[in-house]
């Protein structure tokens, strides 16, 4: 079997990190997408990883060629519950005693097997940021899992035995006072499965309970597990919380021959539900189903930059549950299958942006990275299976905006510009009614103006005479809401043009975008809330 080398991770060593990647980003660098992969080697896998150990069996040779005898159903061959996933760990492989524990935006936490100890190492992908180099950890504990906060680091490792009970320790990365490092000791029966880390809070879920702790080691709460856990995740002071809700449900099997074979060609797909929180305020906020593709278990699970939870399974679809879709639902954003280059292709999810999925692209049957050399991140566009009768791609960027308009009044306006080009489109091809219908929803006065314009431009009479109606309504509307003696003119988004930007070459003098950024920053902050209710994922 071949050894881990060059290539293994799509680059030589020394290959650009994220850090480097989001710079060149910022700088307008083109980024080449990278052919990482791992040697695939078959090694060792215990099942704390959701590999497959911890769910699959093989039932080759059963019977002879060409017996019909009937298939005795084996445990095996009855639904699985996944094992505890930990978001970012990779099982250890053969031939190599280095693994990560942890691997997100941030950087990474990788472990190396010693004979009498572990070494356990922090590096963070922009070394910059932080002002000396965390110092390694000497495991005496054989830790098996970790969590890589933006103030620390959680590990934890399992039972074995009586001797050798779970242990949850906290390092942070700088404090004021000495002493702030902590460690748990377990009691007997009670083993950590999943571990993360917020920016005030620490949490694990053992098999019993789900236990939270302040950074300086306080228990701030413990909580019953409403099922067998999977998976924890962290953003500021949000723990989101994957658990089991029931038995695997059928998802395949052959309609022909005896129920036995059916029985054993069937797939099953985990049943699985969420718990958010709010540790700061110390609430539930949401609960509901973790959907999940026909056949599939979650891979990974955690937040956003802009702090949207989501969830990608092993069949590379990602979701991220959203307070604006429909009062809190599941919106799918990527599918790994229409972004192959390959079959063999997989993509290892590392944190995910407003508009992008940063991953690492492994190309073997074990679809994870290896520690050396060094993984190099990869990017790809975030997009929403849009079906319609009109351009895809700004429809996906009009349902994106429309998503996150809670998130401030960036968003609305990048909603309004999206439906201003949606419109322009609509108008071109003679679709009047889908015009009106996006008029109406847009969020700003100005907006809704500059539409009116579009319409009288491209000569749509009675097209701008329904635009003008919707814009004498919202401006009685808004009228009626500010009081007497208030500026009916201004609205309640001010005087000044709050978009930004240009609906093309053809449509230069219908260009409603106020280039005047210094007004549209000075009048924001006296705009009211949005519409929608706030979403409490959004950074502030």
């Amino acid at each position: 079997q071949g050894q881990p080398g060059k290539g293994d991770n799509g680059a030589a060593p020394g290959g650009e990190d994220l850090a480097g990647l989001k710079k060149r980003k910022k700088g307008g660098g083109r980024i080449v997408e990278s052919d990482s992969e791992d040697s695939g080697e078959s090694g060792e896998d215990d099942g704390r990883f959701g590999g497959p150990a911890a769910h699959a069996s093989d039932a080759a040779g059963r019977h002879g060629a060409g017996s019909r005898a009937p298939l005795p159903l084996a445990a095996a061959d009855l639904p699985q519950m996944q094992a505890a996933v930990q978001p970012g760990a990779t099982p250890r492989m053969a031939g190599s005693q280095r693994r990560f524990l942890a691997y997100n935006m941030d950087g990474y936490i990788s472990t190396t097997r010693g004979t009498d100890f572990n070494s356990i190492e922090v590096v963070f992908h922009d070394i910059s940021a932080r002002s000396s180099r965390i110092p390694t950890l000497t495991d005496y504990y054989g830790f098996e899992l970790g969590a890589l906060g933006t103030r620390g680091t959680v590990l934890a490792s399992p039972e074995k035995g009586q001797e050798s009970p779970s242990v949850l320790m906290y390092r942070p990365f700088e404090s004021w006072a000495a002493g702030t490092e902590w460690t748990c000791t377990f009691p007997q029966g009670e083993e950590v499965k999943a571990v993360t880390v917020g920016t005030t809070f620490a949490a694990a879920a053992t098999n019993r309970h789900l236990r939270v702790y302040t950074l300086a080691g306080n228990p701030q709460a413990v909580l019953a597990l409403p099922g067998q856990v999977v998976a924890l995740a962290a953003n500021e002071s949000w723990l989101a919380l994957i658990y089991h809700d029931g038995e695997p449900t059928r998802a395949g099997g052959s309609d022909n021959g005896t129920q036995e074979e059916a029985q054993h060609a069937a797939t099953y797909t985990q049943k699985l539900a969420f718990a958010l929180y709010d540790v700061s305020s110390e609430a539930q906020v949401a609960q509901g189903a973790v959907p999940l593709s026909a056949g599939a278990e979650l891979e990974w699970v955690g937040f956003s930059e802009d702090g949207i939870l989501a969830t990608c399974d092993d069949q590379g679809c990602i979701r991220g549950f959203f307070f604006e879709a429909f009062g809190g639902s599941w919106t799918p954003l990527f599918n790994s299958r229409d972004a192959r280059k390959a079959e063999t292709e997989h993509h290892y999810v590392v944190g995910l942006s407003q508009r992008e999925v940063f991953c690492i692209i492994t190309k073997s049957a074990r679809h994870v990275p290896q520690v050396e050399p060094r993984p190099i991140i990869s990017t790809m566009p975030l997009a929403i299976p849009i079906v319609a009768d009109g351009p895809a791609a700004l429809q996906d960027e009009y349902l994106q905006s429309k998503l996150r308009q809670s998130a401030g009044i960036e968003m609305q306006l990048q909603m309004d510009r999206s439906l201003l080009k949606l419109i322009q489109a609509a108008i071109k091809g003679d679709q009047l009614e889908k015009a009106l219908e996006l008029a109406a929803v847009l969020n700003f006065q100005k907006s809704l103006e500059g539409a009116l314009k579009l319409a009288n431009a491209m000569r749509k009479r009675v097209l701008a005479e329904k635009i003008g109606e919707l814009v004498v309504s919202r401006s009685a509307a808004e009228a009626a809401m500010m009081g007497p003696g208030a500026d009916a003119g201004a609205g309640k988004y001010g005087k000044a043009d709050h978009l930004s930007g240009s609906l093309g070459k053809e449509n230069q003098q219908a260009n409603v975008f106020s280039r005047k950024r210094a007004a549209a920053a000075a009048t924001a902050s006296d705009m009211p809330a949005p519409k929608t209710p706030k979403n409490p994922f959004a950074r502030t």
